[in-house]
């Protein structure tokens, strides 16, 4: 299992197109995190409020929040498309059929790979939590700000988020891959779903009862509702987003882990059935 293991992060690593992935994530981290904030914070029109918000959310001891904001926006949408392209792509080139001949069972090649891709979650967590950091002292020391940083648990908890929030998003791009037997359809409708599927539902949740139920167990929405806890139990309340969230960071925890579960086993049930030509 451990050979599977190394091979799978092998691939990944030596693919463009996951590379490519690993660059941009902690590049919006920065731009939308940081930059933009900080370039942006006296604008003309914006209330003193407002602007000391900005100002002391780029500051160190609010670099958990700050990052794990673009977890469940930009972070969601690239975790799928990489758990798309590592799986989707061995149908498009032809190589799932020769893997197999090889001594591996399909089980164990399949445990290997989503193992490999929930290493490729933490690996995108740490960096992102890592640049944030980093752009949070950078930015603390222009503003000659006093550098003062989140405690351990803080950290830990946010890491944690952050990597279950990537890991359901990674898996449901790489189960989505495995049943359409290709990457191009896969991520379109990945996409879709998250971006404008999930966005209606949450969008018209007040106006009922049954599109709200429905709400609360959508990965999206528990992801983003995950995220918002994380930044409430860190951030003080002028920096909290508005609004809240439709269920708890207790609740969003349980449905990801339900929805990395099912879908662990929905892949390995259809990998180890279904014709791979």
């Amino acid at each position: 299992m451990t050979g599977i293991l190394t091979a799978e992060l092998t691939k990944m690593r030596k693919r463009t197109g996951l590379t490519v992935i690993h660059l941009v994530w902690p590049l919006l981290t920065f731009l939308f995190g940081y930059l933009a904030n900080y370039l942006f914070r006296n604008t003309d029109g914006l209330p003193p409020d407002v602007q000391e918000g900005i100002v002391a959310s780029i500051l160190p001891d609010q670099f958990v929040a700050n990052a794990i904001s673009g977890f469940s926006i930009f972070g969601f949408a690239l975790a799928l498309i990489f758990g798309a392209l590592s799986v989707g792509s061995e149908y498009g080139w032809g190589t799932v059929g020769n893997l197999l001949i090889q001594s591996p069972t399909r089980l164990q090649v399949h445990v290997g790979r989503i193992g490999a891709l929930l290493v490729q979650s933490f690996i995108m967590t740490t960096t992102a939590l890592g640049v944030s950091a980093a752009g949070a002292a950078l930015f603390g020391s222009l503003l000659d700000e006093t550098l003062v940083w989140p405690p351990t648990g803080e950290i830990v908890r946010g890491l944690a988020a952050g990597w279950l929030i990537l890991s359901v998003a990674i898996v449901i791009g790489a189960t989505a891959a495995l049943f359409l037997r290709g990457t191009a359809l896969a991520i379109g409708l990945g996409l879709v779903y998250v971006l404008v599927v999930e966005s209606l539902f949450a969008g018209f949740a007040g106006a009922s009862s049954i599109v709200e139920s429905i709400a609360e167990f959508l990965p999206g929405v528990n992801s983003g509702a995950l995220a918002t806890a994380v930044q409430n139990a860190s951030a003080p309340e002028s920096l909290t987003p508005p609004g809240g969230a439709l269920v708890d960071g207790g609740h969003a925890t349980a449905v990801l882990f339900g929805y990395l579960l099912v879908l662990l086993l929905a892949g390995a049930a259809a990998f180890n059935r279904r014709d791979v030509a």
